[in-house]
């Protein structure tokens, strides 16, 4: 009820905002910040200042793949590409791939798509998402995949001089 001019201040930008219209604090970023309404002292008043800290929390986020592969689909030839190997961010950031053996298993960082190099097994495909001012970093998701060789072999069998058998590994 006092004739003093009241005004506000923040202490740190990017964890509040304050509508002094609305008189409402509006959370925009992770940290601590101290809202300060400081009245000014007049003929009748004394001066003071009341202080609020606000603390913000990151948001948890979690990566999904779009789909399971079974194990048939984690078995890849040398020449195979794999164009869905993608996973999400429930927070919509966008998730990052690496391979542990580019020279067998080489993953596009950004789209996820898989191509087979050369033969080898237990190659992991992981995905990761490091979080922004809003969301804390994912935990990261790993695949396994093998590799194997297109091997065609010509059998000749000594049973007869006209049998010849194809097989294919």
């Amino acid at each position: 009820n006092s004739d003093a001019t009241l005004s506000y201040s923040l202490s740190k930008e990017g964890v509040i905002t304050y509508d002094a219209n609305t008189n409402m604090v509006k959370a925009v970023g992770a940290g601590e910040a101290t809202l300060s309404f400081i009245q000014d002292a007049n003929d009748t008043h004394y001066g003071t200042t009341k202080r609020v800290t606000f603390t913000v929390s990151k948001y948890d986020q979690k990566l999904s793949w779009n789909y399971e592969l079974s194990s048939e689909d984690r078995t890849l030839k040398i020449g195979d590409k794999l164009t869905t190997n993608t996973a999400t961010a429930n927070s919509g950031l966008t998730v990052t791939y690496t391979s542990s053996n580019n020279d067998v298993l080489q993953v596009d960082p950004t789209t996820g798509e898989i191509t087979a190099l050369k033969g080898g097994s237990n190659i992991a495909i992981t995905a990761t998402q490091s979080g922004n001012y809003k969301y804390n970093e994912a935990p990261s998701i790993t695949r396994y995949f093998t590799v194997i060789s297109k091997i065609d072999a010509t059998v000749v069998t000594t049973l007869s001089a006209t049998q010849t058998n194809t097989l294919t590994l």
